[in-house]
């Protein structure tokens, strides 16, 4: 049927450089400047309305892969009571979570409370986090297979890169190996959000390469904090989503989806944004899918070179 074969089927196409490209976009603008299109961020990233193989070719970092391609489908618990907790935590792991964060709201368990809240579970089918863990020993934590990291909270800001800083610096401030849950808030801004975890992974690599140190971590993404809107409030399902897929693209190990409404209707859509984007759309099954996305890479770049200097 075909007399002429193509490696790719961008061979069929000539490709256009970016001097063609602007010319076509001042011709279309019939006057009106060109540098009216070019905006500038709170952090000072000039943002053109194109972006190029050729004037992005010397942004592109070296974005280190995630142990682990998939994420962790996660289920925050706060503990006001044992016994729910625990049914709340059977619930959602029976309607496809595969983590578990438990917020202890600084109370202290003993033994008794512990085995309450673990019964029932299958510590090898999911894995089980506890934060804000007051003076709960921490031999109760190894006993019942509950992971108790050290936990950094990086609060939303409006300069991404100050709240990059500031979760670099903290990390750092504790020289030992052993892991800190990284907790990052995911916002509205789409491509910006993709962009801020992939330089924070390439921050901790450098640094750690530098001080010849392995500081190790669990990056948690958490949606739903910013922007939501109370009169449309099924319009924050729509947000949720987004800001999953901006936290996925950007690398996270776990991820958290506050609900829309705080109702079991509310847990469960939250829940299943996750297996919609896990199982239907495959997003676990490429390492680093944005690798190579010009608008994206220069992004990092820039955000990442911005700290750089800070540091």
């Amino acid at each position: 049927m075909f007399e002429q074969r193509f490696d790719s089927i961008f061979d069929k196409f000539k490709g256009t450089d970016s001097s063609t490209w602007k010319e076509k976009i001042i011709a279309d603008l019939k006057g009106k400047p060109f540098e009216g299109l070019i905006s500038v961020s709170e952090d000072g990233i000039e943002t053109l309305p194109f972006y190029t193989a050729e004037t992005t070719k010397n942004y592109r970092l070296n974005i280190p892969l995630k142990r682990e391609q998939h994420w962790q489908i996660t289920e925050y618990i706060k503990i006001d009571d044992t016994q729910k907790a625990n049914a709340d935590a059977l619930f959602a792991l029976k309607n496809g979570a595969n983590a578990i964060l438990f917020d202890f709201q600084n109370h202290t368990l003993d033994d008794a409370q512990m085995e309450k809240l673990v019964k029932d579970f299958l510590l090898d089918a999911a894995t089980f986090y506890a934060e804000n863990t007051g003076e709960t020993a921490t031999k109760l934590f190894v006993k019942y297979g509950i992971i108790n990291n050290k936990k950094l909270y990086v609060p939303q800001q409006k300069s991404t890169v100050n709240e990059l800083l500031y979760a670099v610096q903290y990390l750092f401030q504790d020289k030992d190996s052993t892991p800190t849950n990284v907790h990052f808030c995911t916002g509205q801004n789409y491509f910006l959000e993709i962009a801020k975890l992939r330089a924070f992974r390439w921050l901790v690599q450098q640094i750690n390469q530098i001080q010849k140190i392995n500081k190790d971590y669990i990056l948690f993404s958490e949606t739903g904090f910013e922007g939501r809107n109370d009169e449309f409030v099924e319009n924050n399902i729509l947000r949720n989503t987004t800001e999953a897929m901006s936290a996925i693209l950007g690398g996270c190990d776990a991820l958290i989806i506050h609900p829309h409404e705080q109702s079991s209707l509310g847990k469960r859509i939250a829940r299943n944004i996750q297996h919609l984007l896990y199982y239907e759309s495959n997003f676990k099954q490429i390492p680093d899918v944005v690798k190579s996305t010009y608008y994206i890479e220069y992004l990092t770049f820039q955000l990442a070179k911005k700290v750089w200097e800070k540091l």
